[in-house]
């Protein structure tokens, strides 16, 4: 992409923007979010998170009035499909109705779209089967994004699931990650979220209702402080913080739960071929917490 945009993913309790410019990263920053505005990937507060966003396009210095944004898992709906062939105007006929156990109302008030995998042919070259992954959305959501951006100065220009904002840093990276089995580990504040990537697709994700949040807290109830000045403690790591016994029972119980997440995918899928897991997020900083998971896992991290 050659023109200046700017790349923004609104998490529970972080903002975050980057700018590009002819495929270039020109800028990029991070910004704490008041508390309850955005809850399990929803917006709370909207015409709060107006005042927000603007303030931190100023403080960053960003120029892009162009944006693209991540959609949470939370706000949409990915899965990979398999369909008969068709043409692309059938397609977009049929694709609602892989959606019915998901639609709540009318399914002209979403939004469908898809990304090709790729075709199966028969023995004598026929295509037999398409292979997609889908997205759903609500039309709704994507126009009050639309008006969030256009309030803090902003034009929306695309919006896509976080999975694949992650799949397409995986090729932009590595493109032999399409080639590939892999994971990425979000180590977020509410929340951890393993995706699985088979051939380098998307493939499904699973999550644990546990992540930096219960590392802060850990930290209130050892120093006996209030979570807000505890998550400034664990950042500057007073006192040597973060291999203190309380917050190391923390890392253990996550980490063990992002080894079951492993082994049951591996079970279920025992053709997979992955060796690596990719961490990012706000733990991903916690050498204590990185080790932990990597003495649990049997992938390397």
């Amino acid at each position: 992409m050659k023109k200046n945009v700017l790349g923004i993913e609104i998490g529970n309790s972080r903002l975050k923007i980057v700018e590009v410019n002819r495929g270039n990263v020109v800028r990029f920053q991070c910004y704490d979010l008041p508390d309850n505005m955005v809850q399990g990937g929803s917006v709370v507060s909207w015409d709060a998170l107006v005042e927000v966003l603007r303030n931190c396009i100023h403080a960053g210095g960003f120029q892009a009035k162009l944006a693209c944004l991540v959609l949470p898992e939370s706000e949409c709906y990915v899965k990979p499909l398999s369909m008969p062939p068709m043409t692309e105007a059938q397609l977009m006929v049929n694709l609602p109705y892989e959606y019915q156990d998901a639609i709540n109302g009318e399914k002209d008030n979403y939004i469908f779209d898809y990304a090709m995998k790729g075709i199966i042919n028969d023995e004598n070259g026929n295509p037999v089967e398409m292979q997609l992954l889908g997205a759903m959305v609500h039309k709704d959501l994507i126009q009050k994004y639309t008006e969030l951006f256009r309030k803090a100065g902003l034009k929306l220009i695309k919006a896509v699931p976080r999975p694949l904002a992650l799949q397409v840093l995986a090729k932009y990276y590595n493109p032999e990650f399409y080639k590939q089995d892999y994971a990425f580990l979000d180590l977020g504040n509410d929340m951890t979220i393993i995706d699985y990537f088979h051939n380098g697709v998307y493939d499904v994700n699973s999550t644990i209702d546990s992540g930096v949040k219960a590392i802060v807290q850990a930290v209130a109830e050892t120093l006996h402080c209030d979570p807000h000045v505890a998550a400034g403690f664990l950042q500057t790591n007073k006192d040597d913080i973060i291999h203190n016994e309380a917050l190391v029972n923390v890392y253990s119980t996550i980490a063990i739960e992002i080894m079951r997440g492993l082994n049951f995918y591996s079970f279920d899928n025992q053709d997979n071929t992955l060796e690596k897991v990719y961490y990012y997020g706000g733990g991903a900083w916690i050498t204590p917490f990185l080790e932990e998971i990597a003495g649990d896992i049997s992938l390397e991290l």
